[in-house]
């Protein structure tokens, strides 16, 4: 069984159980970064504290617990964007810190900071 938890990414807090309607994993292979989105109904949103669910304050984690009822990490991630919003629910996505720095964000390096290849 696989679960969802409300993640706090700089401390590693882990919250209550997120009840999403939809989450999938994806991984692509060609960036190396690993990405979650789930869409959350907004009455869930409203338990919870904002910070938990907004990009780059909060995270997610998903775990998975085996049959002998052991539950293991999978992916731990920050919140890196909201995606389609509607007035009874939000899209969220969920991405590695490998994200932020190969979408073209600033990364606020100095500019004479050389790329590792």
């Amino acid at each position: 069984m696989y679960t969802l938890y409300w993640l706090n990414p700089i401390t590693g807090q882990v919250a209550s159980t997120i009840d999403a309607e939809h989450a999938l994993h994806i991984h692509h292979p060609q960036q190396k970064t690993e990405e979650l989105t789930l869409t959350v109904p907004k009455t869930a949103l409203a338990t919870v504290p904002a910070t938990w669910w907004e990009p780059w304050t909060g995270g997610v984690l998903l775990t998975h617990t085996d049959t002998q009822g052991f539950e293991y990490p999978i992916i731990a991630v920050p919140i890196t964007d909201w995606g389609t919003e509607t007035s009874v629910k939000l899209d969220i996505t969920a991405a590695g810190l490998r994200k932020k720095y190969l979408s073209g964000e600033p990364s606020g390096r100095p500019s004479n900071t050389q790329e590792l290849h």
